[in-house]
């Protein structure tokens, strides 16, 4: 399988899990229920957005897959607030 292929694909699921949260919400819900379900249609048109952002990425500069890619980021994401966490640590227990 492609890796656009795949982008599509997950892409489309994305679209469908949208629209199911858009129909969701509704004036006489609980204002809290509402606001959880726009939060969650900001999270996947953010992914939604990645993904594409991986795909053209991917298109035209690296030929690494998705899931490398991604695994690749949330890794370096990782590293970084630990090392954060660390000198936070540092600086909290000088402190004290």
């Amino acid at each position: 399988m492609r890796i656009v292929d795949f982008a599509d694909m997950l892409q489309g699921s994305i679209n469908e899990k949208i629209n199911e949260c858009k129909c969701s919400i509704h004036k006489l819900h609980n204002p809290i229920y509402n606001q959880s379900l726009e939060v969650e249609i900001e999270a996947l048109e953010w992914v939604k957005g990645q993904v594409q952002h991986l795909v053209r990425k991917d298109t035209y500069e690296t030929k690494k897959g998705l899931l490398p890619t991604v695994v690749e980021r949330f890794l370096k994401r990782r590293l970084y607030f630990k090392k954060l966490l660390k000198r936070w640590d540092k600086r909290g227990s000088k402190d004290v």
